[in-house]
């Protein structure tokens, strides 16, 4: 068994960040955290996370903005977890790069599956882009994120090239 997956949470409110640390933990994973946008940057390039939970209204640097910045250098896997939940701001954040938004409150049950089914979407991808057929694609969880979703659609039209 490799070692445990590290999750970057990137949130103001301590209370949240509490209890985000402490399923995770419980659940195997080493958790850092950020509680400004800024120092959530620099915490992304330095630790170099499997996973970012990241909130949008964060003093200093917005949620959009260190979507932004990850995205011009980084590709780990992004989910919002904000109150900034009506339909554009959820676009938005998507269209910018992250890979799923829960709003909130959330539950912890969602969280940790959304983290789930990310981890299996790129331990998938991975596999494909090495040249392995290590999973098929259609074993993966269907989650109803974006990136998930999408993973999902794209099976039903690369079918063979992908799957076993």
């Amino acid at each position: 068994m490799g070692e445990p997956k590290t999750v970057l949470i990137v949130e103001d409110e301590k209370n949240i960040v509490d209890i985000l640390r402490f399923n995770l933990q419980r659940e195997g994973y080493q958790t850092c955290e950020a509680y400004d946008g800024a120092d959530g940057l620099a915490k992304a390039r330095s630790e170099n996370p499997d996973l970012i939970l990241l909130d949008l209204m964060l003093p200093g640097l917005t949620g959009e903005e260190f979507i932004e910045q990850m995205r011009r250098k980084k590709t780990m896997p992004i989910i919002v977890l904000s109150a900034k939940a009506g339909l554009e701001s959820r676009v938005n954040v998507l269209k910018l790069g992250a890979d799923d938004f829960i709003p909130k409150p959330f539950d912890n049950a969602e969280v940790l599956a959304a983290q789930d089914a990310l981890s299996d979407f790129n331990a998938c991808l991975e596999a494909v882009q090495n040249g392995g057929k290590k999973q098929s694609l259609t074993a993966l969880p269907y989650y109803q994120g974006s990136t998930m979703h999408a993973l999902y659609q794209a099976n039903e039209v690369l079918g063979s090239r992908i799957d076993q």
